[in-house]
């Protein structure tokens, strides 16, 4: 009996021990709550978590907050953007109340994306200019490359048209090659470059050189900087791909320690500002007259409309109000989301973008942006991960041909449009009308996808191994139709829709990249030395195909070019290219005064 006792007695002190341990444990997590001022104001959207913690709490309207801490001698953080960050070492109190101080204004320092790495912008042997978010927000523009047309040096920026959804030429420190696409910067965006531009091979009459931007599918907004390479010292790295510069886009984060969302929404009407100054009817009709006379022609050829006596020579129309008179309605909406904490953040934004034209007719070039970004930290700040997509479509529907020349070179005493019943006038054959273009129609629509992943873990003793990876991905189709309403009906192109044509071109570009890299940098006393080395392997797949019908029955039907009589088949473009190379970087610094920077690459392709 005495046995069983003690070991009965023995479980029960057991017991009581675990009880008493447990509870101790659970003593240790407790909750502080306070309020938060500032000259003696309740401050809102304060951060505040335990050091070495993933909870954060955010202080509401009244300053106050709640939050559950661990240990035995916990330490509150305070941060909020507008004042100094605050440190409360809180010991057994349950109340914290705390007032925060200004935060001392200083010029921050300008830190470049030269690609590979990242450079202080004083300690930059290279050119790199920067274009940063503020800046591009000013203007309301469809294409990023817009809003920084003359705004960085030996960069020269001009639009191929003005036609909404047209490309940019782009040259960096002047003209490399006769061919425009020899002038080609190198566009990576987030880390992944673009497998290649687009062939529009039908837009000739309306967008010069097939000339479609890489850029136009990325919302000005979601960009966060744009960085230039200009100089080879700042390309060398990118070898021979870098040889006409490289476009560095880097787009938004999240905002870390509260919710924000964002709202942005624009309108805008434009017209051409400034029309040149033309002879009126009278002018004209002198001008002609004179010229005839001065190379001795009497009688005036039968051809000669406008001044034989076929145009009523006193008729006068402004073409270039006609023509290119219209008002463009630029109109475009984003909202975004972000949200972050401690250690990761987190954006998604969504845009919306319409732009009209200025000739006669209901063309309209629309865009639609959705862009997520995914950024993490780990608690020990050794492994840092970022992962990006970017995702849109585009539709652009315009006039086949341009009608500018057509409103700069037409006799002012040319006949109307339309005759009064409303169908277009072609004066007996002897007017080619301008607005009968309107009959034939040039659209595109273009989906691209863009992702990226960096990967970056800090080895220690200054070694630290990073890993980018990507896609890109463009898919482009484009339609063009001259239906045989185009011409005058009394010819033959005009007579019937077995005159007709219809062309369709596809251009497909897959484009995947994995860039392992290695750095390792030290510091001793007035020495510092940065080693650099990393390799790209890249795969590109270009396919580009094309067809045009002519003959239809029906002009209902030029959209099913397999109603067609006859079909002309292009070339079928099937292009698989692979990309190695090797690079590496040595910089080093002494006194941080005196800089030595070497950069090698060395580049393979089939």
């Amino acid at each position: 009996m005495k046995k069983n006792f003690c070991r009965l007695g023995c479980i029960q002190l057991s017991a009581t021990l675990t009880l008493l341990v447990s509870g101790m444990a659970i003593g240790q997590v407790r909750t502080i709550s306070g309020t938060v001022t500032q000259n003696g104001q309740p401050v809102s959207n304060v951060s505040v978590f335990q050091e070495g913690s993933t909870e954060v709490t955010i202080t509401n309207s009244s300053g106050k907050y709640q939050i559950q801490v661990a240990g035995n001698n916990p330490v509150l953080i305070f941060k909020h953007p507008d004042y100094a960050e605050q440190r409360l070492d809180i010991g057994t109190i349950s109340t914290a109340n705390i007032a925060l101080s200004n935060r001392e204004r200083q010029i921050e320092e300008v830190v470049l994306n030269a690609g590979y790495y990242k450079v202080k912008e004083k300690e930059s042997t290279g050119n790199i200019a920067k274009v940063t978010a503020k800046e591009i927000a000013n203007q309301p523009v469809t294409n990023v490359l817009s809003s920084i047309q003359g705004r960085v040096s030996g960069v020269n920026i001009t639009q191929s048209t003005g036609v909404p959804g047209a490309g940019f030429d782009i040259q960096i420190r002047g003209k490399n090659s006769l061919r425009s696409a020899g002038n080609e910067p190198l566009y990576i965006i987030d880390g992944v470059p673009y497998g290649g531009r687009v062939n529009a091979q039908n837009s000739a009459a309306i967008l010069p050189s097939g000339n479609i931007s890489p850029l136009n599918s990325i919302n000005p907004n979601d960009i966060e900087s744009i960085e230039i390479l200009k100089d080879a010292d700042a390309t060398a790295i990118y070898g021979t791909r870098g040889a006409n510069g490289v476009v560095l886009v880097t787009t938004k984060r999240g905002t870390k320690g509260r919710l924000e969302v964002s709202l942005n929404t624009n309108y805008g009407p434009s017209k051409v500002a400034n029309h040149m100054e033309m002879m009126n009817t009278e002018q004209y009709i002198s001008m002609r007259r004179q010229a005839y006379a001065n190379s001795g022609i009497a009688t005036y050829p039968s051809n000669a409309y406008d001044i034989n006596g076929k145009w009523d020579q006193s008729r006068y129309t402004d073409w270039q109000k006609v023509l290119i008179g219209n008002w463009v309605e630029l109109q475009s909406t984003m909202i975004s989301l972000s949200d972050g904490g401690a250690n990761s953040s987190f954006l998604i934004s969504g845009g919306h973008t319409e732009q009209t034209t200025v000739f006669p007719g209901n063309f309209r070039y629309k865009v639609n942006t959705l862009m997520s970004s995914y950024n993490y930290k780990s608690p020990n700040k050794k492994l840092t991960l970022s992962f990006t997509n970017n995702f849109s479509t585009s539709d652009n529907n315009v006039i086949n041909t341009d009608l500018t020349n057509r409103s700069l070179f037409l006799s002012p005493n040319a006949p109307a449009l339309y005759k009064p019943d409303g169908t277009l006038n072609w004066e007996d054959g002897t007017f080619a009308n301008p607005i009968a273009s309107l009959e034939g129609v040039y659209n595109n629509t273009m989906k691209q996808f863009n992702q990226s992943l960096n990967v970056d873990y800090l080895i220690g003793l200054g070694l630290n191994f990073k890993i980018n990876g990507g896609m890109n991905f463009q898919d482009f189709e484009e339609f063009a139709v001259k239906p045989n309403t185009m011409y005058n009906p009394a010819s033959t192109s005009g007579s019937s829709p077995q005159y007709s044509t219809s062309s369709k071109g596809l251009n497909k570009i897959f484009s995947f990249i994995v860039e392992p890299q290695l750095s390792w940098n030290k510091k001793i006393n007035r020495h510092e030395l940065q080693v650099l080395v990393g390799s790209s392997l890249q795969t590109t797949r270009n396919q580009q195909s094309g067809i045009t019908g002519t003959g239809f029955s029906s002009n209902a039907l030029l959209y099913n070019i397999a109603a067609a009589t006859t079909k002309t088949f292009r070339d079928e473009i099937d292009i698989d290219y692979r990309y190695v190379s090797l690079y590496g970087r040595v910089n080093y610094q002494f006194a941080n005064r005196y800089i030595l920077n070497l950069t090698a690459r060395r580049d393979g392709s089939s």
